[in-house]
């Protein structure tokens, strides 16, 4: 089976300054993998690598074994902001189906297989009543399932999330998270968040990155390597069997 994602020997400069260095990362079909670590650590720039947004200074990198560049109509991608205001005329339909901008060819028409696959990637997200609403009107949680209904109307077999959560309450990121967790049935998932506590009880695997990238395939994490990502002390609270740290509670 060809992996999902493949990165090898990647490194990431801008002028004098050093982003990434020496990434090695295999993901395979269907992982869910929770990407952490502090601000500035290089986790944005390493989503738009994947995404073939941001070419590497030196390294490979291989989506479903071809360049990057080449196969991103198989990766769906929500940013970690959007802003719409109140005034901005354009409906929660009108959103999602700029997801199937990129299948079409220029001035064509918006076909019946469109308006099919956007209401389907409406409905998915839970935001079929709103569809004619003004997106900008809409709460943030709210917004966040639009845009990830955007991304799921390119039919990807790739998601990738930078921060969905990060400007929603408590209760509508956990409904966030549960719908990834349905679609990591048959997509491929990276999450990129500062929330541990909600990564390690719905991603298969973590990886810690700031600028270089602890990963072990498991999702499984230790306060070393949480120190050595935040380059400072880490006090963990482990839930469950001795040594399974940020695993599930158990009952």
């Amino acid at each position: 089976m060809i992996n999902a994602i493949q990165l090898s020997d990647v490194n990431l400069s801008i002028g004098n300054t050093s982003i990434l260095e020496k990434i090695n990362l295999t993901v395979q079909q269907n992982d869910f993998i929770g990407i952490i670590g502090p601000n500035g650590g290089g986790k944005t720039s390493l989503l738009k690598i994947i995404l073939g947004l941001l070419p590497p200074t030196s390294g490979r990198v291989l989506v479903f074994g071809k360049s990057a560049s080449h196969n991103s109509s198989s990766v769906g991608y929500v940013p970690q902001q959007s802003e719409f205001t109140k005034d901005f005329p354009i409906s929660v339909w009108d959103v999602v189906m700029m997801g199937r901008v990129g299948e079409k060819k220029i001035f064509s028409r918006t076909s019946k297989d469109d308006k099919q696959i956007v209401d389907e990637a409406i409905e998915m997200v839970s935001m079929s009543e709103f569809k004619s609403k003004t997106i900008g009107h809409l709460s943030g949680g709210q917004k966040q399932r639009v845009l990830i209904a955007r991304a799921l109307a390119m039919k990807p077999k790739i998601l990738l999330l930078d921060e969905p959560t990060a400007s929603v309450d408590t209760k509508t990121g956990q409904n966030v998270y549960e719908l990834l967790n349905k679609l990591n049935e048959t997509t491929t998932i990276i999450l990129v968040s500062h929330d541990m506590s909600a990564i390690s009880r719905y991603v298969r695997k973590i990886a810690c990155l700031n600028k270089t990238l602890v990963y072990h395939d498991s999702k499984e994490i230790t306060k070393e390597m949480l120190e050595d990502t935040y380059q400072c002390p880490v006090d963990l609270i482990a839930h469950g069997l001795p040594h399974r740290v940020l695993d599930e509670h158990g009952d």
